[in-house]
């Protein structure tokens, strides 16, 4: 049985990851680029442990998709109303 997961290694705060997913690499790397970012920008000047790090980077990226989520579903209000 074939494989059809793209196998990755990338960086995120000095650790490296094997990541395997159904994107391509360079999305995978991309993604991956972006958090290490955010964590690097969290974790500059503070104290903060890396798992604690880790957790306020989820916090992060789970708000901006809830308010990405919001602003869809009131966009598609907007066109239906729209159209109706």
């Amino acid at each position: 049985m074939a494989d059809n997961k793209t196998r990755v290694t990338v960086n995120i705060l000095g650790q490296e990851y094997v990541v395997r997913g159904t994107e391509t690499a360079e999305y995978i790397k991309d993604l991956a680029a972006k958090v290490d970012r955010k964590m690097r920008q969290l974790s500059e000047d503070s104290a903060l442990t890396t798992t604690q790090v880790a957790v306020l980077t989820a916090l992060n990226f789970a708000d901006e998709c809830e308010k990405i989520k919001k602003e869809h579903q009131e966009l598609l209000k907007m066109l239906e109303e729209e159209w109706n």
